[in-house]
């Protein structure tokens, strides 16, 4: 078992220097014709990465895409059907897993069961999601966050229609010593669509508001078809939320201008610290949000120490380190569960077998649940 373990550890840490220099990130992007309705229906309102205009007002991403080829990733974009023919993307004939992230972007019509049956499986596998709205992402105000919903319901959280614009403050972060908000002070949106999370006990989700919408804020609820009731914002509106997902992540945020190219409408990535948000907020997802500040490579093994307590399922693990992360495998080398920081692992959820832990790529653990 020994060498098994030997080998095991060996070929991970291969795989994740490999994801760690090339991740792909898949963009899900509404067809043509099907959006933009509150400003004459033109297709740049559906935020296309390869759109680089500097124009006053433009709606592109092609700056974002620019910023995250720099930290390593591979972008991808794949379109739904056009308005002559909408459709949804058909993710059961795509190979899900090669992706770290698929972001929800200007998606816009709905999908089927069986579809999201295949999102949710590559979550809770390993994958990671976005999810961004807004009005102009379709044809009237419920489109967009209806096409979310149908996803965002597995997870127990609610999209929300477009209303308002506020720049969010470190007074404003719940947690902000998280990763996604390291070295951030501040960012904005303009047209907002929070997300609000309706059930906090949806098994294998874990969700945590980040950054709440501010009390004095009103939210355009998605409650029927077209425009929705705004109401008082509550303190489960959130601006940005993440939950795990079995092995995978899921993350909201609460609007597309925030990513905007420079002159970008209402806000753009240059403005705040949008930029450094927008970077974490991805690294994050793909599992690599460790920064150089502290080594993540090369510790030595006894810098951590692990037990298992059967009894209640649990992997401790002790450690003088502040940040570190890790990932729980089975014995064919298949990565279950991700983790950052936590030195309590609760491991209930897995079958009887056996398994490893591997910590910054150097220290490995195994365990046995009987």
């Amino acid at each position: 078992m020994k060498s098994v373990l030997y080998t095991l550890s060996l070929l991970l840490c291969y795989t994740l220097t490999i994801a760690q220099t090339s991740q792909k990130i898949l963009f899900i992007r509404g067809g043509d014709g099907t959006g933009g309705f509150l400003e004459g229906g033109f297709d740049h309102h559906l935020c296309n990465i390869d759109d680089f205009d500097t124009w006053p007002g433009n709606h592109g991403w092609g700056t974002l895409a620019d910023a995250l080829e720099d930290e390593g990733f591979e972008l991808t974009q794949i379109e739904e059907g056009p308005v002559e023919n909408a459709g949804p993307v058909d993710l059961l004939s795509l190979n899900l897993s090669e992706y770290a992230v698929i972001v929800m972007g200007s998606n816009n019509v709905p999908y089927s069961s069986a579809l999201v049956d295949a999102f949710e499986s590559y979550i809770k596998g390993g994958g990671a999601a976005l999810f961004i709205s807004d009005a102009n992402f379709g044809l009237d105000w419920d489109r967009a966050p209806s096409s979310d919903q149908s996803f965002l319901d597995r997870f127990g959280w609610v999209m929300n229609q477009d209303q308002g614009t506020y720049t969010v403050e470190t007074s404003d972060f719940a947690l902000p010593g998280h990763p996604i908000l390291e070295g951030v002070t501040a960012f904005k949106g303009e047209g907002v669509s929070p997300i609000t999370v309706a059930d906090y006990n949806v098994p294998e989700v874990n969700t945590t508001i980040l950054v709440s919408v501010p009390s004095d804020k009103f939210v355009k609820r998605n409650d029927g078809p077209g425009i929705g009731a705004s109401t008082p914002a509550t303190a489960d509106d959130a601006v940005l939320v993440v939950a795990t997902v079995g092995a995978g992540r899921i993350a909201g945020h609460f609007d597309r201008n925030t990513f905007f190219n420079v002159n970008g409408a209402g806000t753009d990535i240059t403005e705040h610290d949008n930029r450094q948000y927008a970077i974490n907020l991805f690294k994050w997802l793909a599992g690599s949000t460790l920064t150089h500040t502290e080594p993540v490579l090369g510790q030595p093994v006894n810098a951590f120490d692990f037990s298992y307590q059967w009894k209640e399922r649990t992997v401790r693990i002790k450690t003088a380190l502040k940040r570190f992360r890790g990932v729980i495998l089975d014995t064919s080398g298949r990565i279950l569960q991700h983790f950052e920081n936590d030195t309590e692992l609760k491991v209930g959820h897995l079958p009887k077998g056996f398994y490893i832990v591997n910590v910054n790529n150097c220290a490995t653990y195994s365990f046995v649940i009987p």
